[in-house]
């Protein structure tokens, strides 16, 4: 464990002291497994004492160009220009242009892998060299604060694998080192400056992995471990006792044969899921035996009380809310009568096979019998048995879901059913509440069944945890409140808000004032943020890039145009593919200025046909117009207060035409296209209402 962390556990153990054997124990888990194995077996180790870093700031290193070549969807080498220092850069562009391989291969140059690769088919390890281009090779120049510029390189030579070379460091005016020359071994564990959108995604996961995770992207992989190392130690202590359980058994048996009040006072403190050890030797050397129960006995029944797993709790939610939607899509159909119906044309179809063509038999239709009806009925039997297959398998999936709540329902556990402590009168009545879960037999019913345990789930684990839940599970608690309403935050929280707190985990570890790192690295942290929140996030990009050198890489358009649209200062690149993976990086214009370039790069491109180049270059244009339409709205709506959700539904509402799109911008309704060309004529004369038309009806091929 680095010297940071260490510091923080000597600090929290000062202020929530442990018994000494098992701060001996904990400390010992710190330093690592071969501490942990002598501490176990009795050996006094030197409590670790951290290094005094209090005062002392890490020379910060800062990213001053990244140039990559045939390395994942970049071919020949590119350079992504940085200003190295704090500030807010944008790189930009649409999937598969090659943006997120910059940020893949700054990953594994400085940490030798890419943690999103981890979880992902072999495909994605074996796929890393670009197929347009070779041999791979990623180059970063960096300003380190006191050593001056330095650059670090990987090179693969054909039929290297990606881990094979190491990096290269040359500090200017030393020798060419490794990358332990930087002094980052520990601190990119510690202060990861990386934050991908799997990682951003993932924590929708199960409470143990949602951990885990978080353990990851606040750099606290150390203490992650030092927790296993001690869970495999208790599993270890427990193995003895697993043998006295296997023999405990023969055990009973033979003080229940026995006729002596010693025996039966002996079997009763031993037969249960805990045992009293102290009063069984009592009584075994004749003290006085002790009668059912008491607080001692309650006390440990509390200390074992268990609630239902969250994360079992939230598959329930979703597959009872699944399998609700799932009857919902069926209901009005007959899976019974649309089985028996296709039986019995099955029939008709074998005796029309048998006796070929004729008059109904049933009926007595002349000629009904004949290849038409045969193909009508064939089609029809398919039908039948679909929506027959459909309907059974929506109940069965409904079972299945009603037969996995019931095992939520655990009965009212006895340790409750006492006042030994504090709050068991309270966990007593919530447990009862959740135990009185609709009984679901239909869509409605299911839902409400879910709807009971998202509702009861926190205030029950809560009540179980502060009544005596013992510790060593690996979850992360998260309270939320929903319009003053408290609730489980993952059950509750959309994707785009569960992104956002990602980042509220990240930002504040990453930019600790003990990381060397002046810069972090984010990729496409706006996926699924409605407009506030990605407003929010310029923001909080923009504050954080005053003291660190912020890049984010983004596909999505928002989040520019939030930053032009605030006023933010920042660098927007844009990133675009070419066939044969060659991957340009230039200064980023606004949408118009980007469309209006574009149809002048058609306009002039000789080997575009004159049909095609006149409505590619008008719809180009047409789309500069709705582009900047649509800014020029947003900025005077929201600018005037109005809510982001109110002035986006209004532009798609508008997205109709060009003409309803104008009247909004020009005059905030989007009724009022009848006045567009004579408020653009207005400005200058007739050729503003010409270009206007030309562009619309440009787009059309006219």
């Amino acid at each position: 464990m680095d010297d940071a962390l260490v510091g923080a556990v000597v600090e929290r153990l000062g202020l929530r002291p442990l018994k000494a054997e098992a701060e001996a124990l904990l400390l010992a888990a710190c330093m690592g497994q071969n501490e942990l194995e002598r501490a176990l077996g009795g050996e006094v180790l030197a409590r670790p004492v951290p290094p005094d870093n209090q005062g002392r700031r890490p020379e910060l290193a800062y990213l001053e160009s990244l140039e990559v070549g045939g390395f994942r969807g970049i071919g020949p080498r590119t350079r992504l220009p940085l200003s190295p220092g704090p500030g807010f850069t944008l790189v930009v562009g649409r999937n598969g242009s090659g943006k997120s391989s910059f940020a893949e291969a700054l990953e594994v140059l400085l940490t030798g892998e890419v943690r999103r690769w981890a979880e992902r088919a072999v495909v994605w390890h074996e796929g890393w060299r670009n197929l347009h281009h070779s041999p791979p090779s990623i180059h970063l120049t960096l300003a380190v604060q006191g050593a001056g510029r330095a650059t670090a390189e990987l090179r693969w030579a054909d039929g290297q694998d990606l881990g094979d070379p190491a990096t290269v460091v040359q500090v200017a005016g030393e020798k060419r080192s490794g990358l332990d020359r930087l002094g980052w071994g520990e601190a990119i564990k510690a202060f990861r400056p990386f934050l991908s959108h799997s990682e951003l995604e993932a924590l929708l996961g199960r409470p143990s992995e949602l951990y885990d995770l978080l353990a990851a992207v606040l750099g606290l992989d150390d203490l992650a471990a030092t927790a296993e190392r001690l869970r495999v130690a208790v599993r270890a202590a427990e193995t003895p006792l697993s043998d006295v359980k296997k023999a405990l058994g023969p055990l009973l048996g033979r003080l229940r044969q026995i006729d002596d009040e010693r025996a039966a006072a002996c079997e009763l403190v031993l037969n249960g899921r805990t045992w009293d050890i102290d009063a069984a030797e009592r009584v075994a050397t004749g003290a006085q035996p002790l009668g059912p129960g008491g607080p001692r006995e309650e006390l440990r029944r509390i200390g074992e009380l268990r609630a239902p797993a969250l994360e079992d709790v939230v598959l329930t939610i979703a597959a009872l809310r699944d399998a609700a939607s799932r009857l919902e899509t069926v209901t009005g159909t007959d899976s019974g009568r649309a089985l028996k119906l296709a039986d019995l044309l099955d029939a008709a179809l074998l005796y029309h096979r048998e006796h070929g063509d004729g008059d109904c038999p049933v009926c007595g239709r002349q000629e009904a019998l004949n290849p038409a009806w045969q193909r009508e009925t064939e089609q029809a039997i398919a039908r039948l048995r679909a929506e027959a297959a459909v309907a059974d398998d929506a109940r069965q999936s409904a079972r299945r879901a009603l037969l996995s709540s019931n095992g939520l329902l655990l009965p009212e556990p006895q340790s409750l059913q006492t006042d030994v402590v504090d709050g068991t009168s309270k966990a007593r009545s919530i447990w009862r509440t959740w135990l009185r879960a609709p009984i679901a037999d239909d869509a409605e019913a299911l839902r409400s069944r879910a709807d009971h345990f998202e509702e009861h789930i926190s205030a029950l684990a809560d009540a179980v945890e502060k009544t005596g839940v013992g510790a060593g599970r690996r979850q992360v608690d998260f309270h939320v409140t929903v319009d003053g309403t408290e609730g489980a935050a993952l059950s509750v929280m959309s994707q785009g808000e569960v992104n956002a707190l990602a980042l509220s985990v990240f930002l504040p570890r990453v930019t600790m004032p003990a990381s060397p790192f002046g810069f972090l690295i984010i990729d496409d942290p706006v996926q699924a943020m409605d407009p506030a929140k990605v407003e929010g996030l310029a923001r909080v990009l923009s504050d954080t890039a005053m003291e660190r050198q912020v890049i984010v890489f983004t596909h999505d358009d928002r989040l520019p145009e939030a930053v032009r649209r605030l006023g933010l200062a920042a660098t927007i690149l844009e990133v675009t593919r070419r066939p044969g993976s060659v991957v340009e990086v230039r200064r980023a214009l606004d949408p118009p200025a980007r469309a209006i370039e574009d149809a002048r790069a058609i306009a002039a491109d000789r080997g575009v046909p004159d049909d095609i180049g006149r409505r590619v270059v008008g719809g180009l244009c047409r789309m500069a117009l709705e582009s900047a339409f649509a800014e020029a709205y947003r900025r005077t709506r929201l600018s005037a207060g109005d809510e982001h959700h109110v002035v986006e539904d209004r532009l798609l509402a508008s997205s109709t035409s060009l003409t309803a799109r104008a009247a909004l911008a020009l005059f905030g309704d989007a009724e009022r296209g009848g006045e567009v060309l004579t408020k653009l004529n207005g400005w200058g004369g007739r050729w503003a209402g010409d270009t206007y038309r030309a562009c619309n009806k440009g787009a059309h091929g006219v």
